[in-house]
């Protein structure tokens, strides 16, 4: 807690009033608005920033926040090149006929205005003349040249309610075809808001003109710092959120405005009664159990709006979605609904078309083949309020009857043709019965292999326990042979040995999904993935949380094991001499051989270690570090009285150091040679441990390089001389008088009495001139115009698959984790640095003006 905050403590707690926060109404004001930035960036390019015309659908599920972006846009977010109107047509739910609805709009339109120049009366008053439509048309071009440069945009929001007053008659179709005549004219553009898009509708009704011009972008959920944005900076400076809260909100949502509003709302009006300013992940729980007590009439309205095919999906799901990260396919919810004391009779094509849908309207998500709820809260809402027997109670026994009454069918189905196929079999058909249950024996037995990139680990399928890896010669690996099940008697066959294993009760046959549990025994991380068993040797692999370790030797080339398994290899960095692993938490044999002298090493290393470098010292060979005062240098060498020469330039380096690895111990006579003076100095030495040398050559002065410098006028002499102070926002820009560059921003420049002409010039800024006239000595500001950008940033592993949640900082500031969207940054050269776990990456980019960068890079995974 910062001194601020404590010292808030200590005085007398002062209520949060009015609550920032806004739950159920759309977001009016700038500050309590946040993200969207990709949306505000596709409606400016698809416009052409005004000089465009376009009908623009922004579409998505209630509550997304769709109407807060048309607010947004309404408090100029996309500049002064747009002059926006706002239509609400819940609003005019009592219009009726096209003049009042055009008369509505032009009264709307004059408010918002507020020009005087432009009465609403007169133009309602054309209206018994003329049509409504003509004088509309005529209002906007009175509205035209009154804001003169400016590209009219008309927000409607629910448009879909204009199609049901078509439909019930209220306005005429002409209405739609007029919106696209002013398409067709440039003389408006449109944003329309609705839950789907215009292609879902009529198209006879909307026609084909606005059909063509319409571009649709959906409206999801906030990104997680956008949401972390959300809700800590309406209450900034007077209330600290603990990390740990703000990242169980998060989870609680996964980003959707409404339901981030309302926990954060929730949790002021909990923080006035408690009268204390933090907020701790036990708060939230607290505020989450009173929303599940008594939930807000949004989520009884949802539940509501729900087909009883869905309450049952949703319901079935959170019975044994017992975990947030709790995944289900259709097949393994059947089966667990199965061995269950529920009487439900849905199969898993009933299950993945509600679940589909549902993962269409962002309910659920969706990972290979499996469905869990997308954000928790609702998760835990369905499981306190709607649990399975409630719905079936809810939705009553003879609406239940005609849902389960398909799946009835298909169970009769499947018992005629069973009934068929017996009587095929006792016709006498023996030779197709015998080469049929050999095909279905063979095809169902399988040998599945767990390998896991650590050990030893413990394994389950579907909630039973297999045993572990403990004792195998390769702990990182869990081979069966005959499958996981061998399909006889429902006995699970363990290991080689096949032990029984009577506990595990329900065979692994072909094309079904199961979910594997492995646990790394050492850290007791667990990692859950749900496979389909489809041919022999079906490998399933799991990749625990994997730890840095390089191990260095004293060898000029060395061969390194960690572990007993053949993946435990390191490979080999650019010096042969130093390895890097990347291994799971547990204890592994380290195994290191010189190449050159056979001589082994071998220590138990336990991960996570307190340090992540080993240093490896063989007893018969040693460093030998060789310095000189020049650069480059050469040397010779000879060892035991036996003349081995050897000349060669040292390492590119500056310091001219160089470090010979591998060397053997013994006595050495060292010559040293600067090649640039043929000077020769003779060293004897002893190597035993690792030793260093330096030598100082004779070297002449080298000769003096002469820089460039910035010339600075002096001061003229006489009457006429000045000095003119000379600033810029920001400051460091470049001086330049008359061409000649006089230093860095902010500085007094000497001038002489007659016409200079000043510029400045900055990276990532537009150089900016001026002209100073004689007698002028009053301090110039500049303010420099920035230049942007755009950085398009790819972080992939070696296979060139997207890496998720790499922190990004760009010169040094956090902007956040991977997946980002393109980065707007000033049009100059900026340093990027990336983290994953302890790996680092850093580079420079360069960002090209009013154009995009993309920079791919790799990391491991």
């Amino acid at each position: 807690m910062n001194a601020s905050r404590s010292g808030m403590q200590q005085q007398a707690f002062e209520p949060i009033y009015p609550n920032p926060f806004i739950a159920g109404n759309p977001v009016r004001s700038r500050e309590m608005f946040f993200g969207r930035e990709d949306e505000f960036r596709f409606i400016a390019r698809a416009l052409e920033d005004g000089r465009k015309t376009a009908l623009i659908v922004l579409f998505g599920e209630r509550r997304s926040g769709k109407s807060s972006i048309l607010y947004q846009i309404l408090n100029r977010r996309l500049g002064e090149a747009f002059l926006p109107f706002f239509i609400d047509t819940q609003i005019m739910a009592g219009v009726a006929g096209d003049t009042e609805f055009f008369s509505r709009i032009i009264t709307d339109f004059c408010k918002q205005l507020q020009n005087d120049g432009l009465p609403a009366g007169r133009y309602l008053a054309m209206m018994k003349e003329s049509t409504a439509t003509n004088v509309f048309r005529e209002f906007l071009q009175d509205l035209k040249s009154h804001v003169s440069g400016r590209a009219l945009l008309v927000l409607i929001d629910e448009y879909e309610n204009l199609e049901v007053k078509i439909k019930e008659g209220s306005l005429s179709r002409h209405v739609l075809k007029f919106f696209a005549g002013l398409l067709e004219t440039d003389m408006v553009s449109f944003v329309f808001t609705g839950s789907q898009t215009l292609e879902a509708h009529d198209h006879v009704l909307w026609g084909e003109e606005l059909f063509r011009k319409a571009m649709s972008r959906k409206i999801g959920f906030l990104t997680k710092d956008d949401t972390t944005r959300l809700i800590t900076q309406p209450v900034q400076g007077k209330v600290a959120f603990a990390p740990e809260a703000v990242a169980h909100i998060y989870a609680l949502t996964a980003g959707q405005p409404f339901y981030t509003q309302m926990i954060c709302q929730e949790l002021v009006y909990h923080l006035n009664e408690e009268q204390k300013y933090e907020v701790t992940a036990e708060d939230v729980e607290k505020v989450v159990a009173g929303i599940l007590e008594n939930p807000p009439p949004q989520l009884l309205f949802n539940w509501g709006e729900h087909s009883a095919e869905r309450k049952l999906a949703l319901s079935a799901l959170a019975e044994f979605s017992v975990t947030p990260e709790t995944f289900l396919s259709a097949p393994e919810l059947c089966r667990k609904i199965a061995r269950s004391k529920l009487k439900l009779d849905l199969d898993a094509n009933f299950f993945n078309a509600e679940f589909s849908s549902l993962f269409q309207e962002e309910y659920l998500t969706q990972k290979e083949r499996q469905y869990a709820f997308r954000f928790d809260l609702y998760r835990q809402w369905v499981r306190h309020d709607h649990n399975i027997w409630q719905v079936q109670k809810e939705i009553g026994p003879a609406r239940l009857a005609q849902i389960t009454k398909t799946a009835q069918v298909k169970k009769e189905k499947k018992k005629k043709a069973l009934k068929i196929l017996e009587r095929t079999l006792e016709a006498g058909l023996a030779l197709g019965v015998i080469w049929l249950v050999a095909w279905l024996i063979l095809e169902r037995k399988r040998t599945v292999i767990v390998q896991a990139n650590g050990g030893p680990f413990s394994l389950w399928v579907d909630g039973d326990s297999l045993g572990a890896t403990t004792g195998q010669p390769d702990s990182t690996r869990f081979e069966i042979p005959d499958g996981w099940a061998a399909i006889k008697n429902d006995i699970f066959a363990l290991g080689s040995s096949r032990s029984r294993r009577p506990g595990f009760k329900h065979s692994l046959t072909r094309d079904e999904t199961y979910t594997f549990t492995a646990q790394l025994i050492a850290s007791n991380e667990a990692r859950v993935k749900s496979e389909t068993i489809r041919k022999d040797g079906h490998l399933v692999h799991f990749d625990f949380t994997a730890d840095t370790l390089t191990v260095i030797t004293d060898a000029a080339s060395a061969e390194i094991q960690l572990g007993g398994g053949s993946n435990q290899i390191a490979q080999s960095q650019p010096e042969a001499w130093q390895h890097t692993f990347y291994v799971c938490a547990g204890d592994y044999v380290l195994r290191a051989k010189d190449l050159q002298t056979g001589e082994e090493k071998r220590l138990i290393v336990s991960v996570p270690a307190e340090s992540k470098l080993i240093k490896i010292d063989f007893d018969s060979v040693a460093v030998l570090t060789l310095t000189s005062n020049v650069y480059p240098f050469e040397y010779q060498y000879s060892l035991d009285d036996a003349r081995r020469p050897r000349s060669e330039p040292a390492a590119a380096r500056a310091d001219s150091i160089l470090l010979l690895r591998g060397v053997p111990v013994g006595a050495y006579d060292f010559t040293f040679i600067n090649p640039a003076t043929d000077e020769k100095l003779i060293r004897m030495l002893h190597v035993a441990n690792d030793t260093s040398v330096s030598v100082e050559f004779k070297r002449k002065k080298p000769p003096v390089i002469k820089r460039p410098e910035v010339v600075v006028e002096e001061p003229p002499t006489g009457s006429a001389a000045r000095m003119v102070d000379i600033a810029s926002d920001p400051p460091g820009a470049r001086i330049f008088v008359d061409g000649r560059e006089q230093g860095i921003t902010p500085r007094p420049v000497p001038l002489s009495d007659r016409h200079h002409v000043i510029k400045l010039s900055k990276d990532g800024y537009a150089d900016h001139s001026r002209s100073i006239m004689p007698g002028d000595n009053s301090p110039i500001h500049f303010t420099l115009t920035p230049q942007y950008g755009h950085l398009r940033l790819v972080v992939q592993d070696e296979l060139g698959r997207s890496l998720p949640d790499v922190r990004v900082f760009i010169d040094n500031e956090y902007l956040g984790e991977t997946p980002l969207n393109e980065i707007k940054l000033l049009a100059s050269r900026h340093s990027l640095r990336l983290y994953r776990g302890s790996a680092r990456k850093d580079t420079a980019v360069v960002i090209p003006r009013d154009d995009t960068s993309k920079v791919t890079l790799k990391m491991m995974k």
